[in-house]
């Protein structure tokens, strides 16, 4: 985990941002995290609308179809569009952080990162010092 932390910038609360229509892109990333072979369960929210939480093997992902407001900046922006749909990553599934799994949620974010590229998808990944764009042709 350390080396994750340091080189990867690994860390819980790993936010990945997608651009573009937010019902189709809330639609296309449901489909695709159930279909995980590492998928174990999903739940919607009753307090927020629009928000889902996914239960991987080891780890948590939440999915909301919202702009979230600390990356409201232009430079969260990908050819003046804010982003429309965010994930944030977990290490762990029972919200009382006993064990945490960066290995397994380190490989569910390269896995996401694999789908967005082959789907064509516009995404950012905002994490400090990392700051990885992929602008998709969805754009």
């Amino acid at each position: 985990p350390k080396k994750l932390q340091e080189e990867l910038h690994i860390y819980d609360n790993w936010p990945v941002l997608l651009y573009g229509e937010p019902e189709q892109l809330f639609e296309l990333l449901d489909q695709y995290l159930i279909s995980s072979p590492e998928y174990v369960s999903s739940i919607e929210s009753i307090k927020v609308k629009n928000k889902k939480t996914f239960d991987f093997k080891g780890f948590s992902v939440q999915m909301t179809k919202e702009k979230r407001c600390e990356y409201s900046f232009e430079e969260d922006k990908i050819k003046g569009l804010d982003h429309s749909v965010w994930l944030v990553f977990h290490p762990y599934i029972d919200h009382t952080c006993k064990k945490w799994h960066f290995l397994e949620m380190t490989s569910g974010i390269i896995e996401l990162g694999e789908y967005i590229i082959k789907e064509g998808l516009t995404a950012r990944f905002p994490k400090e010092e990392l700051e990885l764009n992929h602008v998709g042709n969805n754009f």
